[in-house]
């Protein structure tokens, strides 16, 4: 596969793994904290889940990229950076925390450069 089309694959693969394991876990947490939402249990769960979730991203975009994979991971941190701070304003007076809404702004782009920089050579392929 050339280099430029593994590197925007690594990107997309990367996002899509992210939302996949977010969809599930937080359908796991929904499940346990059925009832309680907006706890903060809850949202400590929840901003676990999204840190979980986007570590995994960061480390799928970084075994895919063919070269730099924290670079790669950074694309999808300033994608997530760009939803984060437009769901910070928008949802500033509503039921969740600012708290809450700062820390998945700033701590959910920095998880994925962290999946990424955990790359282990012996799971990379031959590139």
């Amino acid at each position: 596969m050339p280099p430029a089309l593994r590197s925007v694959m690594s990107v997309m693969v990367g996002f899509l793994a992210l939302n996949i394991v977010l969809s599930l876990e937080s359908s796991l947490v929904r499940l346990v904290f059925a009832g309680k939402a907006e706890t903060a249990g809850y949202l400590i769960a929840n901003i676990a889940v999204r840190l979980i979730a986007a570590m995994v991203g960061g480390f799928v975009a970084g075994i895919i990229a063919p070269y730099k994979p924290i670079l790669h991971a950074g694309l999808i941190a300033a994608i997530l950076f760009g939803f984060s701070v437009n769901a910070f304003f928008k949802l500033q007076g509503g039921p969740q925390p600012v708290w809450y809404l700062l820390t998945l702004t700033l701590a959910t782009p920095a998880a994925v450069i962290v999946g990424a920089a955990l790359d282990f050579e012996e799971l990379r392929r031959q590139k």
